[in-house]
């Protein structure tokens, strides 16, 4: 509901929804925004504050989009004006101060974080600031006094940890920096930045073995080889120089708003995400982990052309290069550029044979490509590159007995899929395709019914293990079973073609036939395959015949 504040008093009822209206461009912004299309936001946000310049709402909301989009000085002009109307906005007051900071103007700066300090999350921000500014100042011992700080939060005082052993070390205090790196080492040991900035701690403090032993004890316990990692570790065993993640207080300062940012995003909130890892990036420009958290990101929010832009930030002498070009070849695909990608990681190919993750990449996008020759030979690549395999490699033979069942080889899908349950027995992807596999195959009909149910308990609301569970009834000839289930798959997943098509095959088995016939032409409103086309066709002129019910029936 829109409050009268935001009606603007030269708008009348005729003119109030044009888009050069206030409220049109309002709502153009807001649904633009919605999308996560900053860019457009922020040019109907930008019009709507022509219209209404005092109006606090939008004047924030057009502060954060411009924070989002990477606009510096648009964003530092509305943080000034957000902070004459509300002299403590958070994100208005730590900009100004990161800002203030960057130029070197220490004095402004703590001034902003302190005005910063409101909630928790404001306040963790506002007390590491000061204590870079400290740090900055030489002033090692109040920035550590301000760290000790007790909260009754356990991620504030992990936070207030990671950023002592930080500045520590920075400053050359090696017994406090132990002390903070191990004791945080022993909570969060599968935590890449921190393992990275630990083992370069040790390893710079003549203890490589032990930082051998921390990295190698990550690689074990990860399903991702993490190439900042994977360079550490050869860094430290041939003694080539190693560039430390935070080398000056801006890097240090910039960690912050990296680790927020990146935890952020991994949990979905985007415009959170964008903000905290563009304020790291303001901080420090060349920074290539946040580019490719930003590109990543945005790839899932599928604004792919912005993804790209940040993947070219990604310099090839970085370590996460490789990666960003696995990502931008995703992104590329997800854009309908398949065989620019495909070209893309072919041509990387031959200089990285031993790259488990690139030939992975590979292989999903022959599958999404229907490529299924070319992916199963891809997936048997990166097989041949594990030294073992372990539970989270299941997903390498499940990629892999697609690929197969496309082709129509059987018996060596089966073989992938069941090995891919011994390794993780409760992937449910796995155990709906083998059993859908086995239900549409007519075989092992309660053996599938079993893995199927336990699919779907994992998963109670994805329309497509549903529909298994439905349709593996209906071949058991359970109709009565079957239709409350494909009914809900349905409802799940209105927008499937075959799984409206079972829906219609269970109404024709239990006598409801207009609803059948209706299902079926709600098939081909849905652009479903041809063969399912011709199947469709076939039932509208003459229903399920006598045939197919002895088929079912096997």
């Amino acid at each position: 509901m829109l409050s009268g504040g935001f009606l603007s008093a030269r708008s009348d009822d005729n003119d109030l929804m044009q888009p050069n209206s206030f409220l049109g461009s309002y709502l153009a912004g807001r649904y633009a925004s919605s999308k996560h299309d900053t860019e457009q936001a922020k040019r109907y946000m930008r019009r709507a504050l022509d219209y209404e310049p005092g109006n606090r709402r939008i004047l924030e909301q057009a502060f954060l989009l411009e924070l989002m989009g990477g606009d510096w000085n648009v964003s530092r002009d509305l943080a000034d004006r957000l902070i004459t109307i509300e002299p403590s906005h958070p994100f208005a007051r730590l900009f100004r101060g990161i800002d203030e900071f960057h130029d070197g103007n220490h004095k402004g700066a703590h001034a902003h974080f302190i005005a910063s300090n409101e909630g928790p999350l404001a306040g963790l921000i506002s007390k590491i600031a000061q204590a870079w500014i400290l740090s900055d100042q030489k002033q090692y011992d109040k920035a550590m006094k301000l760290l000790n700080e007790k909260s009754d939060k356990d991620w504030v005082r992990d936070y207030q940890q990671y950023h002592r052993a930080l500045i520590a070390d920075l400053n050359g205090k090696t017994k406090d920096a132990n002390k903070a790196y191990s004791r945080l080492y022993r909570k969060y040991h599968q935590m890449v930045r921190l393992v990275g900035s630990y083992s370069q701690f040790l390893a710079k403090n003549g203890q490589e073995e032990k930082a051998v032993e921390v990295l190698t004890s990550h690689f074990k316990k990860s399903r991702y080889r993490h190439p900042d990692l994977d360079q550490l570790l050869t860094q430290i065993k041939t003694k080539t120089t190693i560039v430390p993640y935070v080398s000056n207080s801006k890097e240090g300062l910039s960690e912050i708003f990296f680790s927020l940012g990146d935890r952020r995003a991994e949990n979905g909130g985007i415009d959170d995400g964008l903000i905290f890892l563009q304020m790291a990036r303001f901080l420090r420009p060349e920074f290539a982990a946040a580019d490719y958290s930003l590109a990543n990101l945005l790839y899932r929010a599928r604004k792919f052309d912005r993804s790209l832009v940040f993947l070219n930030n990604v310099k090839p002498t970085t370590p996460i290069w490789l990666d960003a070009q696995i990502l931008k070849a995703q992104t590329l695909s997800a854009k309908g550029a398949s065989d620019t990608a495909l070209e893309l990681l072919g041509a990387l190919a031959p200089q990285n044979e031993n790259d488990i993750d690139l030939f992975n990449a590979l292989a999903k996008l022959n599958l999404d490509d229907k490529k299924y020759a070319e992916s199963s030979l891809n997936y048997s690549k990166a097989l041949s590159l594990l030294p073992h395999k372990e539970p989270k490699d299941w997903f390498y033979f499940y990629g892999r007995g697609i690929s197969y069942e496309r082709q129509k080889m059987w018996d060596k899908a089966e073989l992938d899929f069941k090995e891919a349950l011994r390794l993780s027995p409760n992937q449910p992807e796995v155990l709906n395709y083998l059993g859908y596999s086995w239900v549409d195959q007519n075989l092992h009909l309660q053996q599938a019914l079993t893995l199927i149910r336990k699919a779907v308990k994992l998963k109670p609301n994805s329309g497509y293990y549903v529909d298994s569970l439905g349709w593996a009834y209906y071949r058991l000839g359970k109709y009565k079973d079957a239709v409350g289930l494909l009914e809900k798959a349905v409802s799940l997943q209105p927008d499937d073609p075959v799984i409206n098509d079972h829906l219609g095959d269970v109404y024709w088995r239990v006598g409801r036939h207009n609803e059948a016939r209706y299902q079926w032409k709600q098939v081909l409103s849905l652009e479903p395959e041809k063969d399912l086309i011709m199947q469709i066709n076939q039932k509208m002129t003459s229903g399920l015949t006598d045939k197919e019910q002895a088929k079912v029936s096997q």
